[in-house]
């Protein structure tokens, strides 16, 4: 996905729960991805807080591809990557998991 960060122009964009802000965001939580796969193939990722995860019964891993990925997804956001990364102290690697610094 791509977005059009005020900061940084078109960048990649990522979806994220709600408490995982980049403004004034405490750069030590715990941030839980949340990888779906179809064929081998990534089709959907999520990256949320350990407290929005364990609020609705998430966990982190790689998973099947559902038909849905559940009420939950309702509340999460976009986000560009390199405020992200910036925010939070860290960095995704090459499998879209989060590495904190």
């Amino acid at each position: 996905m791509i977005v059009v960060c005020k900061v940084h122009g078109p960048q990649s964009g990522l979806m994220i729960s709600p408490d995982l802000g980049v403004d004034a965001s405490d750069p030590h939580v715990e941030i839980v991805d949340l990888l779906y796969v179809y064929d081998g193939v990534l089709a959907w990722e999520f990256h949320v807080s350990s407290e929005f995860a364990q609020a609705h019964g998430l966990m982190a891993g790689v998973e099947p591809l559902p038909d849905q990925p559940g009420e939950w997804a309702r509340e999460l956001r976009c986000c560009c990557v390199k405020c992200f990364e910036e925010a939070h102290g860290g960095q995704f690697d090459e499998d879209h998991k989060w590495v904190q610094e």
